[in-house]
């Protein structure tokens, strides 16, 4: 089904690419060969006329003039005296009989220019007060020039959406990429998210049919009812981690921006955790920094501080966690770093992954894979960054958030 989905989706954005391409091109290439035509009609059309208004004169090929020389006749009527006249270069004007027919077609049009397709002739009627003159032009070389224009532009054009197709081919494929990533992610977070939430209820539903069982002591029972009550306890820490979860997926809205001073929040964060790191043995170094201020909602960027000092108190191979924030640039950097088993970059970059734990001690401490993702995507949606770092046997998290 995936494999499905993805092919369609590349197929609709490389129609999409070639309809958008075709489009263009077509305007582009139709464009020109419409205004050219144009043009070049125009311009005839004024040649034209230019040689029907004047007497004609003999021209020299050597002597540059502005005066327009193409195969050209004219017909011209004398209305004082009634004679006709035809003069004109290339063509053999001894032809009467065409010179005839094609005279009665230009006179049997109520337009004063026009063209003759069966001749590919141009003409121009002109009524003067003492003369009428129809004059008329080869055009045939112009309709080959276009003719060759539009050739080359269907050429052009095909090479070009040929072109086009193969990169949008090419970028159909990167495009998916990450569509076809996310569906993989969703289908692994679907399933991850099964498997937690399967193991926790199989063991509850085994413990409620011993409770029913009467072949049990009341003191079995009552261990059978705390198995269900701790158990049920830890879905509902991974039901509250898979909605928040979906709430950092969801984005935070700036509107709901604040000024927050940084360094109280992570020193009011801090406090909860003093006791519970003296109880387990930890020795809670703190370095904070005055005067830092953020922009961002204090719940969320408090629940940042809270999930890596969660993760320093049940994962510290040492007897020390250090915390930090400090001014950074045009920011400030959290950090909090805690002794650690030795991590590759991959396992670095992969702890940040839904449901991803290094090892399967994390599950016997409660923990689901949740935390660190769910704090990334806060820092990200706040405009910051999170990622982690391991040296001299230390893992060390860093949280960098913009200024406010």
């Amino acid at each position: 089904m995936k494999n499905r989905m993805i092919r369609d989706l590349r197929i609709k954005i490389v129609l999409a690419i070639m309809l958008a391409v075709g489009i263009m091109l077509g305007l582009i290439f139709g464009g020109l060969y419409h205004f050219t035509a144009a043009a070049m009609e125009e311009s005839g059309y004024e040649m034209l006329s230019a040689i029907a208004a004047r007497p004609y004169t003999q021209q020299r090929f050597d002597v540059r003039s502005e005066d327009i020389r193409l195969p050209y006749f004219v017909v011209e009527y004398d209305k004082l005296t009634g004679m006709g006249t035809t003069y004109g270069t290339y063509y053999d004007l001894s032809d009467t009989e065409a010179i005839n027919v094609a005279l009665q077609m230009a006179q049997s049009s109520d337009e004063d220019r026009g063209l003759i397709s069966r001749y590919d002739l141009r003409y121009v009627k002109l009524d003067m007060p003492t003369r009428y003159v129809i004059a008329f032009a080869d055009v045939s070389s112009q309709l080959e020039a276009m003719a060759r224009i539009r050739t080359l532009s269907l050429l052009t054009g095909g090479i070009a959406m040929l072109a086009f197709f193969g990169a949008a081919v090419i970028f159909s494929r990167i495009a998916v990429r990450p569509v076809a990533r996310a569906w993989e992610e969703q289908k692994q977070f679907i399933g991850d998210a099964s498997h937690e939430l399967k193991t926790p209820l199989t063991v509850i539903t085994t413990n409620a049919e011993l409770l029913q069982s009467k072949e049990h002591t009341w003191e079995e029972k009552e261990r059978y009812a705390g198995n269900i009550l701790t158990v049920s306890g830890q879905m509902r820490i991974l039901v509250e981690d898979l909605l928040n979860l979906a709430r950092a997926d969801s984005g935070i809205e700036k509107d709901s921006f604040e000024r927050v001073d940084m360094s109280s929040l992570v020193q009011d964060a801090l406090l909860p955790f003093e006791p519970v790191f003296f109880e387990a043995g930890l020795e809670l170094r703190e370095e904070i920094e005055e005067g830092i201020t953020v922009k961002g909602v204090p719940m969320k960027l408090q629940q940042i501080v809270s999930v890596l000092l969660d993760n320093a108190l049940k994962y510290s191979k040492d007897s020390e966690v250090a915390v930090s924030l400090k001014k950074s640039g045009k920011g400030c950097l959290f950090t909090v770093t805690n002794g650690s088993e030795p991590l590759t970059k991959k396992e670095l970059r992969d702890i940040f992954s839904r449901f991803y734990r290094t090892d399967e001690s994390r599950s016997a401490k409660g923990s689901f894979g949740l935390g660190l993702p769910i704090a990334k995507m806060l820092a990200e949606s706040h405009g910051g960054k999170m990622w982690a770092e391991y040296a001299s046997g230390k893992i060390s998290f860093f949280v960098k958030l913009p200024a406010a």
